[in-house]
């Protein structure tokens, strides 16, 4: 079983690796310039370390989202922004990055200048997610980017945006490791998961519907 894990994990990194020199970005583990991981400056002090997500996870992603030309994606947390890249690759909206880490963002920057093709819009945003304006946004990517403060923060922000806007909203968490703070919300419902529970998807209640599990 561990032969067959670190296999599927060889397997993965090279699809991964193969796919960002496809779009012409650099989107792995390795910084070229270290980042500061040791400080934190976000408001809650409540960052979490960067992964970047394989190729194979996003795809099914998209798969699950069924994404039209009137989704607003954002990645709260966006890194060097491969989720970003690889979104903008779908004919949609609007594409968003959020990243407080100005490392970090300066690769994602020099990712999106490199970057071989799109068809959507790009935006980065150097700033915290308790920042970021949600209002136009329709679907929410977080692959555990900060801590339980920060992602309560932000859900209020969503929430309100919501009376501001009433729209339709997906909130995809990967790597939930604070799930019980989007369960404890009266807003929100459980819709699903993608991958045997590796994300998970909500989705605002105003749009309810049957739930759908790949």
């Amino acid at each position: 079983m561990k032969f067959y894990m670190k296999l599927r994990h060889k397997l993965a990194t090279l699809k991964s690796c193969l796919y960002d020199k496809r779009l012409g970005i650099d989107a792995s583990r390795e910084f070229r310039k270290a980042p500061k991981a040791a400080e934190d400056n976000s408001f809650y002090k409540d960052m979490i370390s960067y992964q970047p997500v394989f190729y194979g996870r996003l795809e099914k992603v998209l798969a699950y989202l069924k994404l039209t030309e009137d989704d607003v994606f954002v990645d709260l947390g966006c890194g060097k922004g491969r989720v970003l890249f690889f979104m903008a690759q779908q004919r949609i909206k609007k594409v968003i990055g959020v990243e407080l880490n100005s490392d970090l963002f300066t690769v994602a920057q020099e990712n999106l200048r490199n970057l071989r093709h799109r068809n959507s819009q790009i935006e980065l945003l150097n700033i915290d997610a308790v920042c970021f304006d949600p209002v136009e946004v329709t679907i929410f990517f977080l692959f555990n980017p900060f801590g339980q403060s920060t992602l309560e923060k932000v859900l209020s922000n969503i929430k309100n945006s919501l009376s501001i806007n009433p729209r339709k909203i997906r909130i995809v968490y990967y790597s939930a490791q604070f799930r019980q703070v989007l369960d404890k919300q009266n807003w929100l419902t459980y819709e699903g998961f993608v991958e045997n529970d590796a994300c998970l998807v909500w989705r605002s209640n105003q749009n309810r519907g049957k739930e759908v599990r790949m």
